[in-house]
């Protein structure tokens, strides 16, 4: 029977967190699509192995302990992009993105012991698809760390610093550009956590001892030298290896928290003064974000201990003015346990936060309530979390037994003035209303859109079961009689099956004999209108029925038992609005006989449903164009007001009642955006805004998928839409932009530009780089400019190198060398230790071949060596990497 609670409990769960869901209302974010990064077996991910993400959205990082490795992977395949070799044992890395590069710092802790010290490789990732060494830092011999070691670097990428465990555990400051050591300084204890704080004229690292039961904050100056400065030692927690420090925004407050002892504290960088603490039960790690209100948010994640069997999960504690106070909980119930791998992230606004958890569930909840808004059962073991708001992507590292694996989950967000065009959404219900005391149950039938299998509809807050009917179009179920014994609404709601919820729709109860409305006929009128005649069907009308709208009675004549009739007046009819009015019967003979379900009557305005410019698309800083705008009850004078500004009369070519047509002005559309069109008839009413896109430039592709280093007078196809005559072209790459001259671009069409780097551009193609092209149409002011696209600018590559013989000639053999972008000139270097020591020309030569003929003899006296291809470039030779022929 033991064996068997375990799923028992899981269904439970998951029973339980769907009611928790449905309760958030003010936003809705929901984890949706699933892509795996699975690893080859020998590839460990352990507790400390941090997901990074670039702030692009596109590409993550990861590495691999045991593999050594650090791993480049799209988050939109889940597929791996590249790979790079840095030594033994890795540690937690950490990354920063300036200058347009991005830069990850990578610990090794190899074995001092055997003559490999530990290092930090610096790697350039700012071609995710090529990880380049950008320095190796290499610690001192006697300096030891371990895999919990975390290095990390200054905004600015200057220093990278570091922290080793053992003999004497120190503080290591290195330049990163040099990779000589800058500064160490000696620690109180064996750091566990490190974290850094650069900004607003402080650069401060906190350093966390479990051992040493310890929090140093050390300051860093510009100059990367170490000093001592603040010491905190709680008497009251102590503090495990889990227990990480965090910065508060402005640098002047550093939390953490006690595993044992069960306190959030929050230090005085500077002083090392206690500001405040809090209690929170079993604290491991500590995030912190500064949200929308102003007010610091920090997330603690909680684990479950014995003996006191307190619940794992988050508390985000708010600290306005120096005092911390609990703002929520997020504690799911009973099968789901947290661990101290689990970390907490925060969106930008600090309003929703995600959390995985040890049972293998990730959740998204309201920081303000802690609410559970989504959940996505992943499976496994999950630990250490990263978010990326701009690609809407959380990627989480998992433990199976099938082995490690980074999980990416992407999410929607929406706010409670948007549509979530996925979320279930109600029509209507059948029937909307029902009269009080039934004697049976009532079968239900919710009409809508978005429902699918495992969809469930909530009554009161209260999750019931229900059958998907009408080809998907609605969901049925039967809601018992006693929840309609006394005069209410009862509140409506579907649930999907990844938690979103739809708005609620209202199910009357009301008393018997009160009148019911099925419907109005007409349910809108172009207005203003004359006085006209408004007919209500439904049931348990009488002669002294009456029919109200907008909060007038009408005289009203009854037709037959089900039909009501009255004459809407010109007070009414003559006011077009945006909003309906509404529509109820009453009986005048018995007051509080009041129909429940209201009915919508619109007396509506000039209304649009299209705008077509002359053109097809409005493209910023273009000439005047044409506009014609389509729709219902335009009169005649009839207004257009563009962002806010009517249009001159003039301007107006002819008025019609369903369509406008109007020339619109260049000065209107100098930047890229939207126009807001607003149509307002003389008589009264406008018509909503409605939104017409001007377009920037746009880059779609090029016409060449690389450029080949070195190689002068390059011309590169650039094809896109919205380009407008005389564009300026832009090219940047590492370290160096410039303005491509006039004299080097051709404007063939609105899709197609032609741009020769030549003269000074053909520096950059000079080496291997990547280039960001941008196209800015010309305007009344600086321009409009295009998104950056990036071509990337290649050189030789080896992927592999044969020694042969040669049949009947023992003197010579043959290197066969395969790889990619070989030039014609090109030449093959052999290199032994660092220096050339013979170059040579292939007897054959082509894009990915290259053969040579190498005396036996020389080829035997080399002994290891590697070798180089070299192509001819226009201002230095372009060479390939190195690679060791076998």
């Amino acid at each position: 029977m033991r064996a068997n609670r375990k799923p028992a409990t899981l269904v439970a769960c998951l029973l339980l967190l769907s009611l928790i869901v449905v309760q958030g209302s003010d936003h809705r974010t929901s984890l949706t699509q699933v892509r795996t990064l699975s690893l080859p077996s020998s590839d460990v991910l352990d507790q400390h192995a941090q997901p990074l993400i670039a702030s692009s959205g596109k590409v993550g990082f990861v590495a691999s302990v045991t593999g050594g490795s650090l791993i480049s992977f799209s988050l939109a395949s889940g597929k791996v992009l590249s790979s790079a070799a840095v030594g033994v044992n890795v540690g937690s890395i950490s990354m920063i993105e300036t200058a347009g590069r991005r830069l990850i710092a990578v610990p090794a802790a190899n074995d001092p012991r055997t003559g490999s010290p530990a290092t930090v490789t610096v790697i350039d990732a700012t071609n995710a698809k090529r990880l380049d060494l950008k320095s190796l830092l290499v610690l001192p011999r006697d300096a030891q760390i371990t895999s919990s070691t975390g290095a990390v670097l200054t905004s600015d990428g200057r220093f990278c610093l570091i922290a080793s465990s053992f003999d004497v555990p120190t503080l290591y400051s290195f330049d990163v550009e040099t990779g000589q050591l800058t500064s160490h300084l000696a620690l109180i204890g064996r750091p566990s956590e490190i974290a850094l704080h650069d900004g607003g004229g402080r650069r401060l690292l906190a350093v966390a001892s479990a051992d040493g039961n310890t929090l140093l904050v050390i300051k860093v100056d510009e100059q990367g030298s170490l000093s001592s400065g603040a010491n905190f030692n709680p008497s009251v927690a102590r503090f495990d290896e889990a227990n990480n420090p965090a910065f508060s925004f402005d640098g002047r407050t550093v939390y953490i928290a006690g595993s044992a002892g069960d306190r959030l504290f929050a230090i005085d960088s500077e002083s090392g003064i206690i500001i405040d603490s809090i209690a929170v039960s079993s604290p491991e790690r500590v995030t912190v974000s500064e949200s929308s209100d102003g007010i610091e948010r920090i997330g603690v994640t909680r684990v479950r201990r014995t003996p006191t069997g307190k619940a794992g999960g988050v508390t985000v504690i708010a600290n306005q003015s120096g005092r911390l106070t609990v703002r929520s909980e997020l504690t799911p119930p009973e099968g789901v346990d947290f661990s101290s791998a689990n970390n907490v992230v925060f969106t930008s606004a600090g309003s929703v936060a995600f959390v995985g958890s040890a049972s293998g569930m990730l959740f998204a909840f309201d920081t303000d309530s802690g609410e559970l808004e989504s959940y996505q059962k992943v499976g496994g073991e999950l630990r250490r979390v990263a978010l990326n708001e701009k690609g809407h992507s959380v990627a989480v590292v998992r433990s199976a037994p099938s082995g490690d694996q980074v999980v990416i989950v992407s999410f929607d967000a929406t706010a409670s003035d948007e549509n979530d065009p996925s979320a279930p959404a109600i029509d209507s219900l059948s029937p909307d209303t029902v009269e009080q005391g039934r004697l049976r149950h009532l079968k239900l039938v919710v009409i809508g859109q978005n429902f699918t299998e495992g969809s469930s509809v909530i009554v009161n807050g209260v999750e019931v079961g229900a059958d998907l009917v009408k080809k998907g179009r609605a969901l049925e179920t039967r809601l018992p009689k006693s929840l309609f014994d006394q005069v209410q609404q009862v509140s409506i709601q579907v649930r999907a099956a990844n938690g979103s919820l739809s708005q609620p729709k209202a199910l009357n109860v009301v008393r018997p004999g009160a009148p019911v409305i099925a419907k109005i006929s007409p349910t809108e009128v172009a207005g203003p209108s004359d006085p006209f005649t408004l007919r209500v069907k439904g049931s348990n009308f009488r002669v002294s029925s009456a029919i109200v709208v907008a909060g007038v009675t009408l005289n009203t004549q009854q037709l037959n038992p089900q039909t009501l009739q009255a004459i809407v007046p010109a007070g009414i009819a003559g006011v077009a609005a945006k909003d309906p009015v509404k529509v109820q019967v009453k009986d005048l003979a018995v007051s509080d006989l009041v129909s429940a379900s209201d009915k919508d009557l619109l007396i509506f305005g000039p209304r649009v449903r299209d705008l077509k410019p002359s053109g097809g698309s409005v493209i910023a800083g273009a000439n005047k164009f044409t506009l014609k705008i389509f729709g219902d009850n335009f009169r005649d004078g009839a207004q257009v007001a563009i962002n806010g500004a009517d249009v001159s009369t003039n301007r107006i070519v002819y008025v019609t009642r369903k369509s406008i047509k109007l020339i619109v002005g260049d000065q209107l559309f100098q930047d890229a955006g939207k126009l807001t069109i607003v149509v307002r008839n003389i008589g009264g009413g406008e018509s909503e805004p409605t939104d017409l896109d001007v377009h920037a430039p746009e880059i779609a592709s090029f016409g060449q998928s690389k450029l080949l280093a070195g190689v002068p007078n390059v011309r590169v196809d650039i094809f896109g839409q919205n380009f407008l005559r005389h564009p300026r072209v832009y090219v940047k790459s590492t370290g160096k932009a410039l303005e491509v001259p006039r004299q080097q671009i051709r404007f063939r069409d609105s899709t197609h530009i032609v741009v020769t780097l030549a003269g000074d551009s053909n520096d950059l193609i000079a080496k291997p780089d990547t280039l960001q092209f941008e196209v800015v149409n010309r305007n009344s002011g600086d321009g409009v400019p295009s998104r950056d696209q990036a071509l990337d600018v290649v050189g030789p590559n080896i992927t592999d190198a044969v020694i042969a013989s040669i049949k009947n000639d023992d003197t010579h053999v043959r290197l066969t060398i395969n790889g990619e972008n070989f030039r014609r000139g090109a030449t093959v270097e052999f290199v032994k230790d660092g220096a050339t020591v013979l170059q040579q020309s292939p007897v054959k030569l082509r894009e990915n071949l290259a053969k040579v003929i190498v005396k036996t003899k020389r080829i035997d006296a080399l002994g290891t060596f590697q070798v180089r291809v070299v192509n001819l470039g226009s201002a230095a030779p372009v060479p390939s990497n190195q690679f060791q022929p076998r």
